[in-house]
């Protein structure tokens, strides 16, 4: 019985999902918008990707993004980890997922801030002044 519930054509089902999908599809896309305009993210165009920088995403980990003294990072790598008290940026290098800046989120309180907090606290993570 519980199984067929799932099932169902409940609106209640798919505006849950949307609330919670939306908001984090928004919080990246304002992440690359913001992240690009500060230079702490970069956009790998889909003409651009090739073998030197297939090899150079697929090299990324946390601890040479530091030691090579990268000012930016690629925002294919990057994914927003969303909750209701916080929000983070997860970086995705070698296969391997790390949270790398997380703030606390105010009740609320607007998208666009939140992006603004998560890529100042970048830019303090990459060192870049």
């Amino acid at each position: 019985m519980d199984a067929s519930e799932l099932h169902l054509g409940r609106d209640e089902l798919f505006k849950d999902l949307f609330d919670l999908m939306q908001p984090r599809s928004r919080l990246e896309d304002l992440v690359r918008h913001y992240g690009t305009r500060e230079g702490v993210v970069h956009v790998t165009s889909i003409s651009a990707i090739g073998s030197s920088s297939t090899t150079s995403l697929n090299s990324v980990s946390s601890g040479s993004i530091r030691s090579q003294n990268r000012t930016s990072i690629p925002f294919s790598a990057l994914s927003v980890a969303f909750s209701h008290r916080k929000v983070g940026l997860t970086l995705t290098a070698s296969g391997r997922k790390r949270t790398i800046v997380e703030i606390q989120r105010l009740p609320n309180e607007k998208l666009e801030v939140v992006a603004k907090k998560l890529v100042k606290q970048l830019r303090v993570w990459l060192n870049v002044p």
